[in-house]
């Protein structure tokens, strides 16, 4: 996604999703960002890119979230998975 473009993902299907996350672990405020997306994943077929930036998983903000505790989100869709 470009800079500034806020896009609405749903993957479906079931995990492995085909990303990782990281955040800074030196400041834990800085947003939690997509680190690497597998090729052919359902979030490759999204269009999900690199560096993209989560603003929600499942209709939860992540301004507020811990990476732990949006992976627990994340792992915790059974076959669907929104993301902001």
């Amino acid at each position: 996604m470009g800079t500034g473009e806020f896009a609405c993902v749903m993957l479906r299907g079931g995990a492995p999703w085909g990303f990782t996350l990281r955040q800074s672990a030196q400041d834990p405020q800085h947003p939690i960002q997509l680190l690497e997306i597998e090729d052919g994943s359902p979030a490759a077929v999204a269009g999900l890119c690199e560096n993209d930036e989560l603003v929600s998983v499942n209709g939860k903000p992540c301004s507020n979230l811990s990476l732990s505790d949006a992976i627990e989100l994340i792992e915790a869709s059974a076959d669907c998975l929104q993301l902001l």
